[in-house]
């Protein structure tokens, strides 16, 4: 971590269940990048790392611009089988 680095990594963004698919998570996840972005000049790019598997959110990170950087095989384990880990960034 560094506080003035220019990588803003996303971590941990999730929504419960039940809010789940009526656009809720679109429009946040929308509203975080866009406030990070324009309240810290230093930040140039962000980077995630999502389950291959959750598909609502790699529609969300592509609809939002992120492309794929790279995988890693085998990095989650989703419903006892191994998933790729999908590293995707995007230049702010």
């Amino acid at each position: 971590h560094r506080p003035a680095g220019s990588v803003l990594y996303l971590s941990s963004f999730a929504l419960l269940p039940e809010y789940r698919g009526h656009g809720i998570g679109k429009k946040l996840f929308t509203q975080s990048v866009d406030w990070f972005s324009s309240h810290n000049e230093e930040v140039k790019t962000a980077l995630l790392l999502v389950n291959e598997a959750w598909k609502g959110a790699l529609h969300i990170y592509k609809k939002n611009g992120f492309s794929e950087l790279r995988r890693i095989e085998d990095f989650f384990t989703e419903d006892g089988a191994k998933t790729a880990g999908i590293v995707m960034t995007k230049a702010l």
